[in-house]
């Protein structure tokens, strides 16, 4: 707990309490009230957590389960559970996505296990959110992905889709060797004129699209992806931040034209990728505070998001967490996963805990994984639950 609560005296937000101020914002009150932390003993050895053993089934037991949000209570926001088994431990994080993302997720553990091995050096994890609060420079013009009011009507939608998909949807695991990567992308670079770059990770999410194109009965598909804004250096956020710095973009493409060739999509995010700009980014916060009152604010979704709940993609690339450099003593941990998200499909890529290549979570309605025909060269899928 010594180690914890040294790292912890670098982010005390993450020990504080929602509350609401009296123009109707929300904030986090720095007040010390703590977070919950518990430590369980089980009696017999860990699983064999991995692509055939996935841990998703067992987040109600790994994680510290959190309230809903609840402003103006004593609830902590943050949870860590420390499971002990015979033969190895397993550390849970659970959190508000709005308070802290995946990146800042890693990055904490990262930064604890450095404190438990009495190591402090470094730079500290930051929470300074300034770079994005900038009042000064353009406003973004109106933006169809913000024009869905988030009605009661859709949050209820919201609810039920969450409690259903485990029902609807199926998780799948799988294993992408970095040499079949590296000809994936080899393949991809070898049909696009010289100067033109096609990464790892576009060519990764390329293939897999086209294996999904091939069965879908969809004319379009609507596919969204994350971008981390700590890796644009000139908006002057900490690559230590470990706030919520995600942003989305989203493209609508032809699903034949996605089915004919990978190079398509794979072009298609590189270009999406270039949009995302600091200074786009900034006139988009400027353009969500010009245009909602400070009581409506949390009352929209982008419209693209409340498209992914139907028959939208979610491509996700966590290719680049530090995930495995997490050492509290006893070596990188052999394996790491994330809760189901509430949608029907979802592409994420992970990295190998081996480091040989990706591995790869792939989240479809039962009857599309079943018709699934998987890329030359990629092993079997490892289903999670009942296929």
């Amino acid at each position: 707990m010594t180690s914890l609560r040294s790292c912890l005296e670098e982010l005390p937000i993450l020990c504080g309490r929602l509350r609401e101020t009296s123009d109707n914002h929300w904030e986090v009150a720095i007040d010390d009230a703590g977070l919950r932390y518990s430590v369980i003993e089980q009696k017999g050895s860990m699983p064999a957590y991995g692509y055939a053993h996935s841990m998703k089934p067992d987040f109600g037991l790994l994680t510290e389960p959190l309230s809903l949000v609840k402003v103006n209570r004593d609830r902590p926001i943050v949870g860590i559970r420390v499971t002990r088994f015979r033969d190895g431990t397993v550390v849970g994080l659970s959190n508000a996505h709005a308070l802290m993302d995946g990146v800042g997720a890693w990055r904490l553990l990262e930064r604890w296990a450095k404190h438990y091995r009495g190591d402090p050096s470094g730079q500290p994890l930051s929470y300074n959110r300034q770079p994005l609060l900038q009042e000064e420079g353009p406003i973004a013009a109106p933006d169809p992905r913000l024009d869905t009011p988030l009605s009661r009507r859709l949050l209820a939608g919201f609810v039920a889709r969450s409690l259903l998909t485990p029902w609807t949807a199926a998780t799948a695991l799988v294993h992408l060797p970095g040499a079949l990567l590296g000809a994936w992308k080899a393949d991809l670079m070898g049909q696009v004129p010289g100067g033109e770059w096609i990464s790892t990770q576009d060519a990764v999410m390329g293939v897999l699209v086209q294996a999904l194109a091939t069965t879908s009965v969809n004319r379009r598909m609507e596919i969204g992806t994350i971008y981390d804004l700590r890796r644009l250096p000139e908006l002057g956020l900490s690559p230590h931040y470990v706030g919520n710095a995600a942003t989305a973009r989203a493209l609508n493409e032809e699903t034949a034209v996605l089915a004919r060739s990978p190079l398509t999509l794979a072009r298609s995010l590189r270009r999406l990728a270039a949009t995302v700009t600091s200074e786009r980014i900034l006139a988009d916060l400027r353009a969500i505070q010009a245009r909602v009152a400070p009581s409506e604010a949390l009352r929209y979704m982008p419209s693209f998001i409340r498209r992914q709940f139907a028959d939208g993609l979610l491509l996700n690339n966590y290719s680049r967490f530090p995930i495995y450099r997490v050492d509290f003593g006893r070596g990188p941990p052999r394996w790491g996963d994330y809760p189901r998200l509430p949608l029907n499909r979802v592409i994420t890529v992970c990295p190998d805990p081996q480091g040989d290549g990706a591995a790869v979570h792939l989240t479809l309605p039962r009857a599309e994984l079943r018709r699934l025909i998987l890329p030359s060269g990629v092993a079997s899928l490892h289903v999670v639950g009942r296929r």
